[in-house]
């Protein structure tokens, strides 16, 4: 809005000053209406597109000096002004004029004056244009004023001061010339309406002069100008109405750039396809899409780094890619997109989708894949699990159990009865042990403790046979039986760890029911160095994860390791032990 405000003051300081020259002078005038009128039409018209070109453009300096090169063109009708202070001052400032054009041009696209060229030929401009006419002003001492259009005296003066101004207006073309060969196609682009401007202008200020220099006839003169504005006044605003439906278009097509997007893939990669996609619909073929490096910098597509974005006066800029405030990536085009503010932020907008969608999707395909990896160590797992199972039964309870069938055997067969006796003591001793170690192999599966009491309680029986000091902090209830299952095993095999391989002196299991999760945290003061990618605490979360769990293992404040699964909860937890029940 600031900026807005500016171009709104300036262009009203403008046409004030412009009318005001333009009523001052009118009494004044050549007496040739269509070329008075055109003529201070033409100045009006400039000072419209500079407000536009204020507003619009990337940086206000340039729309100012249009606007400022449009309203010193007012200065050629107040020599003609029958007050000869006012005439002095419009009669010297007759041509200064092109020296603002100029300034705009060497300018061009800033505003500022940034490179040797400009910074030498911008003053030479005001010098040369002013003071030929302060030249001429001393050296002839016009005592009448010569309203513009009318023709003056043939002196050496005047002649200097008309070779200078065709000079410094050739001069202007052929830098324009140099630039428009040397512009990007954007640059030309957004260009064409202002470079236009100024050549017509020029052109028409280096064939006046000759008029001038060779005394041809007066009415060459004027159809010069005609054609001057007959050129210029119509077909400045149609370029503007053809860029903005160009820009429309452009808009259009980049829009259609996230809904391609969307169709299936090709064996293009995304970031290079997206890329592509971009530069057709701005219609900028340098257009580059750049992706924030995670150790500072950038990277493009191909993984090239960039430390950093282009600069000031490269004729290169960034547009911002960003997405609920984190930044995806940004655009590094041309300059001269902008000048197409529409078109930048559209672009940005459908990157930033079409990079968010690209995310969704290879996260959502990443997850994918972790399920299927997941799925694939928890039957890995279970098939270990089995196997083990089979091999406690073989090694133990069968073995048993063949014992005992082996001594019943023998005592059937003995001939002593008191042999017999002692055969079947010992075969009910067997039995027993063969039933103590079902009944171990049982509670490794699942507990009776849980099924009958709930986590709790096998919890502490769990730790009743623990071979260091272990305490339980708890305040959870009953749950579902899938949870509570897995939150043993969890703690079973944690404590398992810690026994193994931790070198701890105590441990600490807290459980808790809080904000709709059952929270299980282990930590002890071992070591320290568990590792979450081995094969044990990886079964451990994916087994969590089956049930809708995470598991973290971080270092311990003080040392040790801390593990803490966080299950949730589908329904309250049950009431016992006067707990209040968790809400999920």
């Amino acid at each position: 809005m600031g900026r807005v405000r500016g171009a709104v003051a300036g262009c009203a300081a403008a046409l004030a000053f412009s009318l005001t020259a333009i009523a001052a002078s009118w009494q004044e005038s050549s007496g040739q209406l269509w070329l008075d009128a055109g003529m201070r039409l033409w100045g009006l018209v400039g000072v419209v597109v500079g407000t536009v070109v204020w507003v619009r453009a990337p940086q206000p300096h340039l729309g100012r000096l249009m606007v400022w090169a449009a309203a010193v063109w007012h200065l050629n009708f107040l020599r003609g002004v029958d007050q000869p202070v006012v005439a002095a001052v419009g009669f010297c400032g007759a041509y200064a004029w092109t020296a603002a054009l100029g300034h705009v041009l060497y300018t061009w696209p800033t505003g500022r004056a940034t490179t040797r060229l400009a910074r030498l030929f911008v003053p030479v401009g005001y010098v040369a244009s002013i003071g030929t006419q302060v030249l001429v002003y001393v050296v002839d001492g016009p005592t009448v004023p010569r309203a513009f259009g009318q023709p003056g005296g043939r002196t050496a003066a005047a002649a200097v001061g008309s070779v200078v101004f065709a000079v410094l207006a050739a001069n202007m073309i052929g830098i324009m010339l140099w630039r428009w060969v040397r512009a990007s196609r954007m640059r030309r682009r957004s260009a064409t309406p202002v470079w236009t401007f100024i050549v017509v202008a020029c052109a028409t200020g280096v064939a006046v002069a000759l008029v001038a220099l060779l005394d041809l006839p007066r009415r060459i003169e004027m159809a010069l100008m005609l054609a001057a504005m007959v050129t210029s006044l119509p077909f400045v605003p149609l370029i503007h109405v053809v860029q903005r439906n160009r820009s429309r278009t452009a808009t259009w097509r980049v829009a259609q750039v996230a809904l391609r997007e969307d169709q299936p893939a090709t064996e293009e990669p995304a970031p290079a396809r997206l890329e592509r996609s971009l530069a057709e619909a701005v219609g900028d073929p340098t257009l580059r899409l750049l992706y924030p490096a995670p150790g500072g910098g950038y990277v493009d597509g191909a993984g090239k780094h960039l430390p950093e974005l282009p600069g000031d006066g490269s004729g290169r800029a960034v547009t911002p890619v960003e997405r609920r405030g984190r930044l995806m990536a940004v655009i590094e085009h041309d300059e001269a997109l902008h000048n197409e503010s529409t078109v930048a932020e559209a672009a940005g907008a459908a990157a930033g989708l079409a990079l968010e969608n690209a995310h969704l999707y290879a996260t959502l395909h990443a997850q994918i894949d972790q399920l299927h990896d997941s799925r694939h160590r928890i039957a890995t797992s279970a098939l270990a699990e089995r196997r083990r199972i089979q091999r406690d039964l073989h090694d133990g309870a069968q073995q048993e159990l063949f014992a005992v069938l082996v001594l019943l055997d023998m005592a059937r067969r003995a001939s002593d009865p008191e042999a017999a006796t002692g055969m079947a003591h010992r075969a009910h001793r067997q039995l027993g042990d063969a039933i103590a170690s079902l009944r171990l192999l049982t509670e490794g599966i699942y507990p009776a403790t849980l099924v009958e009491h709930g986590l709790t309680p096998a919890v502490e029986s769990l730790v009743d046979r623990a071979p260091l000091p272990v305490t339980v902090d708890t305040s959870a209830g009953r749950h579902q039986p899938d949870i509570e299952i897995t939150a043993y095993f969890v703690v079973a095999e944690a404590l398992g760890n810690v026994y193994k391989h931790a070198n701890a002196t105590q441990v600490h299991v807290s459980i808790r029911c809080r904000d709709g999760s059952l929270v299980l945290r282990i930590a002890d003061d071992g070591r320290g160095d568990a590792d979450p990618d081995g094969t044990g605490l990886r079964a451990l979360a994916d087994r969590v994860a089956t049930v809708g769990g995470t598991l973290t293992i971080t270092a311990g404040e003080a040392g040790g390791t801390v593990v803490v699964a966080d299950f949730p909860l589908r329904q309250p937890c049950l009431h016992v032990r006067g707990e209040q029940p968790c809400t999920s």
